[in-house]
């Protein structure tokens, strides 16, 4: 008997990879019809600019529609504070049981109530003596469970039972915590927004710079026509 399980992570493996193969080959064929006709003097180095920006729209326009979200879906954030009242240095990963998984992992953390936009860092918050932090995060996905308290080499957690109005968290000694299990100190590891922000910030850069080389390219052409109908 098949293990249903298998047989879809290979299928999706086969599908991902089918994809890249599609992909590449497209991709080289844009790139060498553009450097034909840039050798043909067909095309201009701002025309082929202006074509890879317009190709780049779809990203701008994700960009901004997910930049707007962050305004209209906000009423699923909460808030809670961490205090570190110990003697020591430390860094906290605030973590939760997601519903699709049912796995622990870093809490989607945001920005703010409003807008709710994802920070770029979930893991690792340093936390000086009697230093303080606040957090928001979106818990329509997620159960938040406790926190990963890192101290040096030494790791614990720190449980909590999270309302939907704001709480806060003290913590007097590294002594009073509980163990952190492999899972926990796994899940400091990993969770950084930066490649969704590059992405954000690339689709919101081409908007002026499409704006901006479109301008430069009617102008241009405007020149062009006028000269030879002054020509003629």
């Amino acid at each position: 008997m098949k293990n249903k399980d298998n047989y879809k992570t290979k299928s999706f493996g086969y599908e991902r990879r089918r994809k890249r193969k599609v992909s590449l080959p497209a991709l080289l064929a844009i790139a060498q019809t553009l450097c034909f006709m840039l050798k043909m003097k067909r095309l201009t180095k701002k025309g082929i600019l202006l074509i890879l920006s317009g190709l780049t729209l779809l990203i701008s326009g994700i960009s901004v529609l997910f930049l707007i979200s962050g305004f209209i879906y906000s009423n699923w954030i909460v808030s809670f504070s961490f205090t570190n009242n110990t003697d020591s240095t430390i860094e906290i990963t605030p973590v939760g049981i997601w519903h699709s998984s049912e796995k622990l992992g870093p809490l989607p953390l945001s920005i703010g109530e409003n807008p709710s936009w994802p920070t770029l860092r979930r893991t690792n918050f340093k936390l000086t003596k009697g230093d303080s932090r606040t957090f928001f995060f979106d818990y329509d996905d997620i159960n938040m469970d406790g926190i990963v308290i890192k101290q040096d080499d030494f790791y614990g957690y720190y449980p909590v039972l999270l309302g939907f109005e704001k709480d806060a968290f003290f913590l007097k000694s590294l002594k009073h915590l509980e163990p952190a299990t492999p899972e926990m100190i796994e899940s400091t590891d990993s969770g950084n927004n930066w490649k969704l922000w590059t992405f954000l910030l690339i689709g919101l850069i081409n908007i002026p710079l499409f704006i901006g080389l479109l301008r430069s390219y009617l102008r241009e052409k405007s020149k062009k026509r006028h000269a030879n109908i002054g020509y003629t």
